[in-house]
């Protein structure tokens, strides 16, 4: 009779462990199949950059830009940006900025939306700078996450040395003062509408006072 038992507790416990495997393999028939997006091709993108007639800039960030040189502090992040001076439909003596990543990214980014859907501007009656409020305003960080800061390069004119960008929550970037004009029908550098590789006819709205 103990035999008997002890056989039979062994059996369920056999069949219990087999289901639990057969379960898991179950939820998840696809995790093998599934693969991690791939990284960014910095070649393929500063290609890309090159042949809408931008320039790749790489640019470092620095804290106090707006001090002299030996007061800066230089932060370790460098990052490549591809702008554009003087495109089509824009004032020859403008440009803007974008992060290449966020120019190169054909799935929609935050700050490509931004740029796609024109948010309305918030209205400023105290005279502060444009471009941080809008850029604060759609929920992003205005130049190093609220320090005073910029990303800044050597490079010579017509680039500028440092530059304020809105940098989102999703890590896109886009010029500040470009992202700013733009949500008033004022095109800096290029219109990067038909520049920008994700590509939408109705382009989601998802910043505040969208419909």
């Amino acid at each position: 009779m103990l035999r008997t038992l002890v056989l039979l507790v062994t059996l369920i416990g056999t069949a219990a462990l087999t289901g639990i495997a057969h379960a898991q393999e179950a939820a998840t028939p696809e995790a093998s199949q599934t693969a991690a997006p791939a990284p960014l091709d910095d070649n393929a993108a500063a290609a890309y950059c090159i042949e809408q007639g931008g320039v790749v800039r790489e640019r470092v960030a620095v804290l106090n830009p707006d001090s002299p040189q030996d007061q800066w502090v230089v932060l370790g992040a460098s990052k490549q940006f591809c702008e554009f001076t003087g495109g089509e439909g824009a004032d020859p003596d403008t440009w803007i900025s974008i992060s290449l990543d966020t120019l190169y990214a054909e799935t929609p980014t935050l700050a490509a939306l931004a740029y796609l859907t024109k948010p309305a501007l918030p209205e400023m009656t105290d005279g502060s700078n444009p471009s941080a409020t809008y850029c604060l305003h759609l929920g992003g960080a205005y130049g190093l996450a609220g320090s005073p800061g910029g990303w800044v390069t050597d490079a010579p004119a017509p680039a500028t040395q440092v530059e304020s960008y809105c940098v989102f929550g999703d890590g896109s970037m886009i010029d500040a003062w470009g992202l700013t004009y733009h949500t008033g029908d004022v095109i800096r550098g290029a219109d990067l509408a038909p520049i920008l590789r994700y590509q939408s006819d109705t382009p989601p709205s998802v910043f505040p006072d969208q419909p």
